[in-house]
């Protein structure tokens, strides 16, 4: 469902048809969600959320179909619907600043009967600023991004006292700023399950954000890089789980390989500016190291940066890794997969380094051209100096 556009849907053959409705209207605003056996749909103002007849998507005034009017439930005055979920049971209900649960508490053997719904929590003060940008995480929780990045719903019911719970505070800033540079119409989302990502597509500033849903930081943070150079107009993933697509200009790309397109690939990581510990904060550091454990199936070449003093004047230097692999222990196993699986020798390269500062910032730059490349550790070894 689209603003200004027909609610259409696929029987089956031909092209898509527009939804008539036998019985009441079809919602004209810009959000639409399958659940609980019917379909639900908000109205043009943002105000409404209509809901259909039980396995009738053109039912939308007989028995069993209805509304919900939110304009006095909103807990901070004014507020649109800008996406909906069902999550656990809920049915969720996004407005740009705040968020609406609905449950049914008899229940239902659907999850949810519209007859029996009540309010069972409002959450304050978050809300989603992008429809598409809403994925379901394997069940166990639900991303979206709002003002301030991409929220989980599910720390955000369990939080009590403070409900914004941003698995991508350890780049807020920047996040912040490029969400500042879309239109929200524009920003796109897919969950991949097998690769445990989440994409988030901000088109206006040129980058898609990939968050690992594997495991979080110590802070709840998901790992997060960006993606730049190629700006999609949306993301999809199959129904497998595994396939993930995206499309530009009449094209579409897979998820797949380990280069660009055909072309190399330049990772770049650098770290925030570090003072080590509180301990020695306002002493000088005089870096003597820098060392980091990779893993590759190739040669490549690793250059190490380093800089002093919020000052982006780095010095560098590089080092080869020959990517050696290691096959597994007892080679090929019985079914035709090794009995204990191979895997990537670790390489340790080090850097010398000169210069000192209180404050410094260190990273690494690799050119990944069809082999898989990946940084398991990076250290640094510096001298305490004088306080400053």
């Amino acid at each position: 469902l689209q603003a200004d556009h027909d609610l259409i849907k696929y029987t089956g053959t031909g092209d898509f048809t527009a939804v008539t409705a036998s019985s009441g209207s079809v919602p004209d605003g810009n959000c639409l969600l399958s659940a609980f056996g019917r379909l639900w749909g908000s109205s043009a103002d943002g105000q409404v959320l209509k809901y259909s007849s039980a396995l009738d998507d053109a039912d939308w005034g007989g028995v069993g179909a209805g509304s919900f009017n939110f304009t006095s439930v909103w807990p901070t005055g004014h507020d649109v619907i800008t996406a909906l979920a069902s999550f656990d049971n809920y049915l969720v209900v996004f407005g740009k600043r705040n968020i609406i649960l609905l449950a049914d508490t008899t229940g239902s053997t659907i999850g949810l009967t519209p007859s029996n719904a009540i309010v069972k929590k409002v959450l304050s003060g978050v809300g989603c600023i992008a429809r598409d940008s809403v994925q379901n995480i394997d069940g166990d929780d639900l991303v979206f991004l709002s003002y301030t990045g991409v929220q989980s719903l599910v720390r955000v019911i369990q939080a009590e006292g403070n409900p914004l719970k941003d698995v991508s505070q350890n780049v807020r800033d920047y996040i912040v700023r490029h969400i500042s540079m879309c239109s929200t119409s524009t920003i796109r989302s897919t969950y991949s399950p097998s690769q445990g990502m989440y994409l988030l597509l901000l088109p206006g500033a040129g980058y898609i954000y990939y968050f690992s849903t594997k495991a979080e930081l110590p802070n709840g943070a998901f790992r997060v890089a960006t993606w730049s150079g190629f700006v999609p107009a949306s993301l999809f993933t199959l129904e497998d789980g595994s396939t993930t697509y995206s499309g530009k200009l009449g094209k579409i790309f897979s998820y797949s390989g380990k280069q660009d397109n055909g072309s190399t690939i330049r990772l770049v990581y650098k770290s925030g500016w570090l003072f080590i510990s509180e301990e020695v904060k306002d002493y000088i550091k005089i870096l003597k190291m820098i060392s980091g454990l990779f893993s590759a199936t190739g040669p490549a070449d690793v250059t190490f940066y380093w800089a002093f003093d919020f000052n982006n004047s780095y010095s560098s230097f590089s080092r080869q890794i020959s990517g050696l692999s290691t096959d597994a222990e007892y080679g090929t196993s019985e079914f035709g997969v090794a009995e204990f699986g191979g895997g990537y020798a670790l390489t340790e390269l080090t850097a010398p380094t000169t210069g000192s500062g209180q404050f410094l910032k260190i990273g690494i730059t690799c050119v990944i051209d069809n082999i898989a490349f990946a940084v398991q550790q990076l250290q640094l070894f510096a001298k305490i100096g004088r306080l400053t």
